[in-house]
């Protein structure tokens, strides 16, 4: 499973996120999910929130976890981690690829933004 906490811990595994948010210097931690976690951009920002004492809890995933395309599956996500803020990593990035199949970077590329976009 390619879901991950700030702590870069699997869900499921040793740590979990839930509804119920954690504190962090008096404050409440707020929940921000990161989409393409796996890719070149993700893997980057990933580390740098490693690096920092950030209020934020990251929540890392990936096309085998959150298919992006699907809206349902989006909202559903969103609302079960109260995930308060996206950034979205994930991309059709082969771009010879992407013009011999439109439809499917159309659907990552566009569809997938609008959808987490929406989510909220």
């Amino acid at each position: 499973m390619a879901i991950y906490t700030g702590s870069n811990k699997h869900l499921g595994g040793t740590e979990t996120v839930t509804r119920k948010q954690t504190v962090f210097y008096g404050l409440v931690q707020k929940n921000v999910l990161v989409t393409g976690a796996n890719g070149q951009l993700g893997q980057e920002l990933k580390q740098l929130a490693e690096k920092t004492n950030s209020p934020f809890r990251f929540i890392y995933t990936d096309a085998d976890v959150l298919d992006i395309t699907d809206a349902g599956q989006v909202q559903h996500f969103v609302s079960e981690y109260s995930i308060e803020y996206v950034i979205n990593c994930a991309a059709y990035t082969a771009v010879d690829k992407a013009e011999a199949d439109e439809e499917v970077a159309y659907r990552i590329n566009c569809t997938g933004a609008e959808n987490l976009a929406r989510s909220g």
